[in-house]
């Protein structure tokens, strides 16, 4: 396992049976990286920051939809809105700036090898763990 840290948050690639799995580990102030978290393919992020980026610049957005399996969350020119569990009350709304910021930093993260979900031996874990704090 290498770790990263960040805005009070630790971006760790876990290491367990052979995979790579990408992690944001957050303090309860940098709680919206639980929610970024969940996105996990690089391709999803990009539409993503097109999308906010959209919204941003007062441009439609394509996919106002941001919900995962366990919470209900929306993209719009104000922000991204968490709802409750039935979709009724807005319970939240994180300004689009700072959730750019952050979803760059883990889009980077993403980006950066080992690589999310990949198959790799101990040893090659272990050579970019010491390469990455000499590099």
């Amino acid at each position: 396992m290498n770790k990263t840290k960040l805005y009070n948050v630790e971006f760790i690639n876990e290491f367990e049976g052979g995979i790579i799995e990408k992690i944001a580990l957050t303090s309860e102030a940098e709680w919206i990286f639980s929610f970024i978290n969940t996105y996990k393919d690089i391709c999803d992020v990009e539409i993503l920051i097109e999308d906010i980026d959209n919204a941003l610049n007062g441009r439609n957005i394509k996919n106002t939809d941001i919900s995962t399996n366990d919470e209900i969350v929306f993209l719009s020119k104000d922000g991204i809105e968490f709802w409750d569990e039935e979709g009724k009350k807005m319970i939240a709304v994180y300004p689009l700036m700072d959730f750019k910021e952050r979803l760059l930093i883990w889009r980077n993260f993403l980006k950066t090898p080992p690589f999310h979900e990949k198959k790799i031996n101990k040893l090659e874990l272990i050579w970019l763990t010491i390469k990455s704090k000499f590099c």
